[in-house]
């Protein structure tokens, strides 16, 4: 549990806490250029494939300190006889859930600075895409295989 957390939401989370922070005390004229951050999540981390008490545990996190409060104690109480989500690989799926949570509640603090016009966070669930953990079988399937940074384009692009 822990891997996926660190490696699908903590860093991502930090990361775009860091550049945040970075962009606010170093730009003070915001408009001269837009910061997009982009977080690839995925269809594993619908609502649908979690637990349904940890969708309403998650419904009352209305700030990123309460959430990352909330990863802490998942890491520290965590239950292995417990579901926390369904499929075959249910902590990726939680992992993804927590970082799409985590892009909502860092939108909704950009806009409560009056900073969404110049910064903004997106996560885009680009289905396969070519990776260190493809396996050949995905890699085979080029129909459905994205390399991240057409995808990281596209949204650039359209948003």
């Amino acid at each position: 549990m822990a891997e996926s957390l660190l490696v699908n939401t903590i860093i991502p989370l930090m990361l775009a806490l860091s550049i945040i922070s970075t962009k606010q005390s170093n730009d003070q004229n915001y408009t001269r250029m837009r910061t997009t951050i982009l977080f690839i999540s995925s269809g594993d981390g619908e609502r649908a494939m979690i637990n349904s008490q940890i969708i309403r545990e998650l419904d009352t996190l209305l700030t990123i300190p309460a959430l990352i409060e909330y990863i802490h104690q998942l890491l520290v109480s965590f239950d292995e006889s417990f579901e926390y989500a369904f499929g075959p690989t249910p902590m990726y799926s939680l992992s993804k859930l927590l970082l799409n949570k985590a892009t909502i509640l860092l939108n909704d603090e950009l806009c409560k600075q009056n900073l969404l016009e110049h910064m903004r966070v997106v996560a885009c669930c680009p289905g396969n895409f070519v990776s260190p953990m493809s396996t050949e079988e995905e890699l085979q399937d080029s129909e459905h295989v994205l390399d991240v940074m057409t995808a990281a384009n596209f949204i650039y692009n359209i948003a």
